[in-house]
């Protein structure tokens, strides 16, 4: 189950991705692309500094757009742990 779930990370990414290229301003969507990020080097073996520096990116522009955003304030946090 590992390794299928593990491919299922950079597909969530692509996903997030599209919905930000559709709407740039949807925050949520880029919570849920930090979150995924967060989650990748666990499952895909990516580089941690790279995938955190990316999740730290995207939770910032998400609480840039909403700062009210519970999903927004989590990934961040998670990000800076």
């Amino acid at each position: 189950m590992g390794e299928a779930f593990g491919r299922q990370y950079p597909k969530a990414i692509a996903f997030y991705e599209e919905a930000i290229a559709r709407d740039p301003n949807y925050a949520l969507a880029y919570a849920g692309l930090s979150s995924a990020y967060i989650i990748l080097p666990f499952w895909a073996g990516v580089d941690r500094l790279d995938a955190y520096s990316k999740a730290k990116t995207r939770a910032l522009k998400a609480l840039r757009l909403d700062p009210n955003l519970a999903e927004a304030h989590l990934a961040l946090g998670k990000a800076l742990l």
